[in-house]
């Protein structure tokens, strides 16, 4: 599909990718098998390190994802998903059985925009993996900065475009769009999801890595949460206050959940919140 960059999109103001139909190449360098390693382990081993990614386009990869890392650090399994996105994209020896090139450039020799044709499971199981994961602060939900929309009005198919669009992000390096069906001759990448609450092992650290946090991934919740937590949730989701607020001060808030809330077997943060957002007297 491509290897090797040529030239810039004047529209992101990003390098972009020679188009090339040829098979994939060897590693050449020590520098690119280190970020191929620590970036897409998967690819390191399951490819004997041929790619159609040259060094640029691994130092490029590996900057952009940069921020990405930072956001989703509180889940692993949210970030391993969204890299295996990008790592098949950028360097699977396959790609182009999934990738279709929609424009070149003027010259014929650069991929500006493309078709990525991406499995249905694997790209529900990411957004789900990542949904309700918060900034290392706990204070926002990372969808409300990666998805183009509030986290309430995001989905998948939002989820991917937004991140392909270079006019909107202004990260993506050229044009992506997720079509929801395959055409004919074409693959849909369908690389394995791990789930938000799932453990998996990790190549490069050659450890396992827990699943994420039950704040960060509801899948993962056993037991309710504690009062004055379901309280500071309550409050800070549905009514976008500080729990020293007015409002959470209120004996009617606090009256609903010793009264009407009975913590009997599993109660997931959605039915609680879903609960506050209708309590007719707060």
């Amino acid at each position: 599909m491509w290897y090797g960059q040529c030239g810039i999109n004047p529209f992101a103001n990003k390098p972009i990718n020679c188009l090339y139909n040829g098979p994939a190449k060897p590693v050449a360098d020590r520098e690119s098998h280190e970020i191929l390693a620590q970036l897409c382990p998967e690819l390191s081993r399951l490819s004997n390190s041929k790619v159609c990614c040259d060094h640029d386009q691994l130092v490029n990869l590996q900057s952009g994802m940069q921020s990405a890392r930072q956001m989703m650090a509180r889940c692993p399994s949210c970030w391993k998903n969204f890299r295996e996105l990008y790592c098949r994209l950028t360097c699977s020896p396959n790609n182009s059985m999934f990738i279709d090139p929609t424009r070149l450039s003027a010259d014929k020799k650069s991929v500006v925009a493309i078709d990525y044709y991406v499995d249905i499971a694997f790209r529900d199981g990411l957004y789900n993996s990542c949904k309700n994961v918060a900034f290392p602060d706990g204070h926002q939900k990372i969808m409300n900065f990666m998805c183009g929309t509030t986290v309430g009005k995001c989905t998948p198919l939002k989820f991917l475009n937004y991140l392909g669009n270079p006019v909107a992000n202004g990260e993506s390096p050229f044009s992506i769009s997720y079509p929801d069906k395959a055409k004919r001759g074409i693959k849909s990448m369908n690389a394995t999801i791990t789930s938000c609450n799932e453990s998996f092992f990790d190549p490069l650290s050659k450890s396992t890595m827990e699943a994420c946090d039950c704040r960060d991934c509801i899948e993962s919740c056993k037991h309710p949460f504690p009062i004055k937590l379901q309280e500071y949730l309550a409050a800070k989701v549905i009514f976008s206050l500080k729990p020293s607020s007015e409002l959470n001060r209120r004996t009617c808030y606090k009256n609903f959940f010793s009264r009407n809330c009975k913590l009997t077997g599993t109660i997931l943060r959605v039915r609680i919140l879903q609960k506050v957002r209708n309590y007719p007297t707060c």
